[in-house]
């Protein structure tokens, strides 16, 4: 796993301990909007560094 990848995964268990403390609404919707966000950086993080790279050669 990439230094970035789990800096983000680490940030997404924080956002998620933050979530499940959450106490009225106003908290819960920043800690929903912060979670997804999380989720987001840790996809495109894994989508960028771990998706199989396809090289296409020119015919000819």
């Amino acid at each position: 796993m990439s230094p970035r990848l789990k800096i983000a995964m680490e940030n997404l268990l924080i956002a998620d301990k933050a979530f499940s403390r959450v106490l009225d609404e106003e908290e819960y919707a920043d800690a929903v909007q912060n979670l997804l966000e999380k989720v987001g950086e840790v996809r495109a993080i894994y989508e960028e560094e771990l998706s199989p790279i396809i090289v296409c050669e020119e015919p000819g």
